[in-house]
């Protein structure tokens, strides 16, 4: 059975749908990062147990919704028609709008256990989420590099294996 492929416009209204959802759930951090409060907000002793809770439950909601998410972009990658060029710059416009919308969280979860380090000190699992969020981060710069590769490929490789097997036949 062979599924069918997403056009341009398809493939707009999938990204956008997929936006909106992660918009909504993502307003407060997109907020509070852009507007600096995110980083003025200073670390209490007396909060010990919230601060770190905090910092791991924004690692968390960051990491399942950046796998939510990559999961999608994959289902939409084998179902848009990749023989268009539309198609392939829409993809990576989405992927790096889709992956810019992740950063808050990471931001944000970050920012707080660097305030926790420097208040409370260093341990092998604090210095275990900054590389985290560093590796998290380089990800995600590598997801938008990924795209923007595939949004300058000409076409889809299954459809070029299929020309030259005819050729040869």
């Amino acid at each position: 059975m062979k599924l069918p492929k997403f056009g341009p416009f398809s493939l707009f209204v999938a990204i956008a749908l997929w936006i909106a959802i992660i918009s909504v759930q993502t307003h407060e951090q997109i907020q509070m990062t852009l507007d600096g409060s995110i980083f003025v907000k200073h670390y209490c002793r007396g909060t010990d147990g919230y601060s770190a809770s905090a910092s791991k439950l924004r690692f968390f909601a960051f990491t399942l919704l950046t796998c939510i998410t990559l999961a999608y972009l994959m289902l939409v990658r084998l179902l848009m028609d990749r023989s268009r060029r539309s198609t392939r710059i829409l993809y990576f416009l989405g992927t790096t709008i889709l992956c810019l919308l992740q950063l808050p969280f990471l931001i944000s979860a970050t920012t707080l256990l660097i305030q926790y380090i420097r208040v409370e000190g260093v341990t092998p699992m604090r210095i275990g989420g900054l590389v985290y969020a560093v590796v998290s981060l380089a990800a995600l710069f590598a997801v938008c590099i990924w795209a923007f590769v595939q949004c300058l490929a000409t076409g889809d490789a299954s459809q070029r294996l299929h020309v030259t097997a005819d050729r040869h036949t």
